[in-house]
């Protein structure tokens, strides 16, 4: 009888694969994606740490940091756009995979390299949004609530970041028909 395997054991093989992946696929730009999944894990870290310090403060010694939830509001809109183009190389978003069965590897990689660029186009336009956002935000001197610090330069941040993800899923549909003109080149 063999015993149930541990739930707590972590195949490191596939951890490290799993992190390798994205700097793989990244081709030249393998190291831009690296600096994004460390600033990423910054980010996640500030979350837990400021999350941590500011609920032991209320309940604790009733002394929150001031600003925290902003604070927090902060990091996690930097959060999210800087794993977004990781999330992206990885090929990781949420899908749902009810008709794969049935497409043919053709049709499939057809409707990947439309979607790349559908989803390059619906990021785009979220980034003009941003960017002319934080555009009039720095005209009229705009300030967070609580912390009434600009708010400008950290959605002009985000625009940057937005962009980065434009950029990573266009240069990967880019990736897409390079590869099907080098396999179409060699079977000649």
């Amino acid at each position: 009888m063999s015993t149930p395997a541990d739930p707590l054991d972590i195949d490191e093989s596939a951890l490290t694969e799993d992190y390798a992946v994205p700097a793989s696929k990244a081709g030249g730009f393998a190291w831009p994606i690296r600096i994004l999944t460390g600033i990423a894990a910054i980010f996640m870290a500030l979350i837990a740490g400021v999350t941590f310090v500011d609920v032991t403060g209320r309940y604790i010694f009733t002394a929150p940091i001031p600003g925290g939830v902003e604070i927090i509001e902060f990091l996690l809109g930097l959060l999210i756009f800087s794993a977004l183009p990781l999330v992206i190389v990885k090929n990781a978003h949420i899908t749902v995979e009810l008709f794969d069965g049935f497409m043919s590897e053709g049709f499939k990689r057809i409707r990947d390299f439309i979607v790349l660029l559908g989803n390059a186009g619906v990021l785009a336009f979220i980034t003009s949004r941003m960017w002319f956002t934080a555009l009039e935000m720095q005209e009229f001197d705009e300030i967070s609530l609580h912390l009434e610090v600009p708010t400008a330069p950290l959605l002009f941040t985000l625009a940057g970041l937005s962009a980065m993800s434009v950029l990573t899923q266009l240069y990967l549909a880019w990736m897409m028909i390079a590869s099907r003109r080098t396999a179409a080149g060699g079977n000649d």
